[in-house]
């Protein structure tokens, strides 16, 4: 008799524990956006893969040309697509963001935020069969997602708690 009262509560506390989880559980939600007239859509996971890495940022920091290459390469920004090869980072576009830190200020969060949409875009579009022509597009379509990771991270961050 004490043995099935053990099982019970067990199964009992690990069901409880379940339902708390689906409960709490981040929404890692992005809405669709369209480039060239063809939709492209965020899955939880390639959002949730993405969003998790914008947290791991110093705020105060000031980026140095080779924090920028570091955090292109880890957001794999300098590795060709399949869809899209031709928007890779090359030195170029490591001086261009470096530049942007030092007029606008920007820290390795906000850079953190830009590098994830634009990664996120990619693989979102590589997954679609979707090729973007421009650089410039794929920051506008980037652009079309910051809202959406920024809500996704806050719910992250309060589901933490």
């Amino acid at each position: 008799m004490k043995k099935i009262v053990v099982r019970i509560c067990v199964v009992s506390f690990l069901a409880i524990g379940l339902v708390w989880f689906m409960v709490s559980a981040p929404v890692f939600d992005v809405n669709d956006i369209t480039v060239k007239g063809k939709t492209i859509r965020f899955g939880s996971e390639i959002v949730k893969k993405w969003v998790t890495k914008m947290a791991m940022a110093d705020g105060k920091k000031v980026l140095g040309r080779a924090d920028v290459q570091a955090l292109a390469d880890e957001f794999l920004l300098t590795e060709k697509t399949a869809v899209n090869p031709h928007l890779r980072f090359d030195d170029g576009d490591i001086a261009f963001w470096y530049e942007q830190c030092k007029k606008y200020k920007l820290d390795e969060q906000d850079l953190r935020r830009e590098f994830a949409a634009r990664r996120m875009v990619l693989e979102a579009a590589d997954a679609a069969g979707v090729m973007i022509d421009l650089k410039g597009d794929l920051s506008h379509a980037a652009g079309q997602i910051m809202a959406d990771m920024l809500r996704a991270r806050l719910d992250l961050d309060g589901k933490k708690k």
